[in-house]
């Protein structure tokens, strides 16, 4: 969830996030609001847990984020 988030920043994330997902506000436990993006479709067979993204998998998902970025601002010519 994102509370606080520049212009760019948000540009940047809807690049990035597959086009299935909404941006919809959500009620945080401390009563706050926030911006989240939500998958509307069906519920996947595994639960994500940041936990789930350690050793190899972080430094895969890690490597692929970079690429992404690199081509993105390739691409937009924000570099």
């Amino acid at each position: 969830m994102y509370t606080d988030l520049s212009e760019t920043e948000w540009s940047v994330l809807d690049a990035f996030e597959d086009p299935t997902y909404s941006v919809e506000v959500v009620r945080l436990r401390s009563g706050r609001s926030s911006l989240a993006y939500v998958w509307p479709d069906e519920v996947l067979a595994d639960s994500w847990t940041t936990g789930s993204l350690e050793g190899a998998d972080m430094q895969a998902y890690l490597e692929r984020c970079s690429r992404w970025r690199a081509g993105w601002e390739t691409r937009s010519g924000s570099g």
